[in-house]
């Protein structure tokens, strides 16, 4: 049932269709019934549209940190990243207080297929992101760069925040 919430889209069609029908339906034959399906099926889509925009859900959640620590990698503000790490994950802080300082960050720019799985049957709850990343940059003895490359995250819940603890690329 998480669709409903993460994904308008399908509200949005399923609202279409459901009230292009009823309408339609209620102009060719004038029951009121149909007109009144209409109205209730448009106030419950947009009540479900509403519901979509306050209510985040783990996955949302995750794929925010994500687009976060991009951000904090342009901006170039380390201490943000290594705070988006989980406390106890202390090899993965040491990697990317080493890796990260040698670049300089230009645009790193999450791709549109960004898949999350959240495991809520451990504790505490992981999640498991996979997804391609444009970075445009310089340093790392590797003079200017642009490359795109695929990256997996694991991430940790911690009370009501998502901080990774392991990174790949």
């Amino acid at each position: 049932m998480t669709w409903v919430i993460e994904q308008p889209l399908y509200l949005i069609i399923l609202g279409f269709v459901a009230v292009a029908g009823f309408g339609y339906g209620w102009l060719q034959t004038g029951y009121r019934s149909l007109l009144y399906l209409t109205l209730g099926s448009a106030a419950c889509i947009c009540g479900l549209l509403l519901l979509e925009q306050f209510v985040e859900t783990d996955v949302e959640k995750v794929e925010g940190t994500l687009h976060q620590i991009a951000r904090d990698l342009e901006n170039e503000d380390i201490e943000a990243v290594l705070a988006a790490i989980h406390p106890d994950a202390r090899q993965t802080v040491a990697r990317a207080a080493r890796e990260f300082p040698e670049f300089d960050f230009q645009v790193v720019d999450i791709k549109s297929n960004l898949k999350v799985e959240i495991k809520d049957d451990l504790e505490p709850p992981e999640a498991f992101a996979t997804f391609n990343v444009k970075v445009i940059g310089s340093g790392g003895g590797y003079g200017s760069f642009s490359a795109r490359v695929f990256v997996e995250v694991t991430l940790k819940k911690v009370g009501d925040q998502w901080l990774a603890s392991h990174y790949e690329y």
